[in-house]
C-alpha cells in the first residue's frame, strides 16, 4: 500500500513537472510566433 502511494505521488509529480515544462515551452513559442508573425505581417503590408 505504501509503495502504491509513493508510486502515485511520483507519477503526479512527474505529470506536474511535464505540464509545467510544456506550458513554459508553449508560452515561449507563442511569444516567438507573435513577434515573427507580426514582423512578417508588417513587411508584407509595407511592400
Amino acid at each position: 500500500m505504501l509503495f502504491f502511494a509513493v508510486l502515485v505521488w511520483g507519477v503526479l509529480a512527474m505529470v506536474q513537472a511535464v505540464a509545467f515544462l510544456v506550458r513554459d515551452f508553449l508560452r515561449s513559442l507563442l511569444c516567438w510566433w507573435q513577434r515573427h508573425g507580426v514582423s512578417r505581417h508588417i513587411t508584407i503590408t509595407s511592400r
